[in-house]
């Protein structure tokens, strides 16, 4: 049945509706954000969905014709589902500090992928083996935090990286510190309870 959910697994066991009523925020947010305007949807079903309101973590994947466009949004969560979808659809295509904002040009090729967090938990543990010891690849998020350096890999990015350790080498660096200071970092866990993809024309 339409909007029926799933059972099981991490998910948040988000209906299709409601997955498709998120991909439009973040279209709308893309388009908006190429035509300098941030107007939040008012479309009235999203408030008739209690998930869509819950406040969660959220980021917000652009690519183009394949390649890495921006990818921007917030670990601990600040605001309702719907809005960080919207808030970070507009980061990512013309606020992340790496790549060129995108351009209307750009639209026809733009591909969008919305990962849905869990709550980050701390990882506790007496030495660095013991943290490769408990890290699963591609199933956990990963956070690094020491002082005021922070950084974070969704699950998505481990097939980027061979193991374990090359995986927190370069999560290291990103945050701004040494590779080996992963050893000495706060670690904090979490997992993608959603993962939706789709296109920015359908």
């Amino acid at each position: 049945m339409p909007g029926m959910r799933k059972k099981g697994g991490r998910g948040m066991g988000l209906s299709d509706e409601e997955k498709n009523i998120l991909l439009e925020i973040a279209r709308k947010g893309v388009r908006d954000a190429v035509r300098g305007v941030e107007e939040p949807p008012k479309d009235r079903r999203i408030f008739l969905h209690d998930e869509l309101m819950k406040r969660k973590g959220v980021f917000v994947t652009l690519e183009r014709k394949g390649e890495l466009q921006g990818c921007i949004g917030e670990i601990w969560p600040k605001n309702p589902l719907w809005l960080g979808v919207y808030l970070h659809a507009i980061d990512a295509a013309i606020h992340d500090p790496r790549f060129a904002p995108v351009e209307e040009k750009d639209l026809p090729y733009i591909d969008i992928e919305i990962t849905v967090l869990s709550v980050p938990e701390e990882m506790h543990y007496s030495d660095w083996r013991e943290v490769l010891e408990k890290l699963v690849p591609h199933k956990h998020g990963v956070i690094l935090k020491r002082g005021y350096n922070l950084a974070t890999y969704l699950p998505q990015v481990w097939e980027h990286f061979q193991d374990k350790e090359e995986f927190l080498q370069n999560l290291a660096i990103k945050a701004g510190m040494l590779p080996e200071e992963w050893k000495k970092s706060q670690i904090f866990i979490y997992y993608a309870e959603e993962i939706i993809k789709g296109k920015f024309k359908e």
